[in-house]
């Protein structure tokens, strides 16, 4: 199983994901940590990405869930919409 937590920047997420992953004795990741630095910079400074700044991040986030999901591993995920 695999649980994709999306929400603005303070919604919760990272402690709803860590809460849940102890609670199903999976692994919990931050999907802001599968930015670029660069993403991460602009996020930092209050700059929207765009469509073209999110789809490496959406490749890697592909990626991790089909490693999770080929080494049959549980895990939530959290990760902003917007910015």
């Amino acid at each position: 199983m695999i649980l994709i937590l999306f929400g603005v920047s303070g919604a919760g997420k990272t402690t709803i994901g860590n809460l849940l992953s102890t609670r199903l004795g999976s692994c919990f990741e931050d999907g802001d940590h599968c930015h670029s630095v660069a993403n991460r910079r602009k996020m930092e400074s209050g700059t929207q990405l765009t469509g073209e700044d999110r789809e490496p991040w959406l490749n890697v986030l592909h990626m991790r869930m089909h490693e999770f999901i080929h080494g049959n591993e549980s895990a939530a995920s959290g990760a902003k919409s917007g910015r």
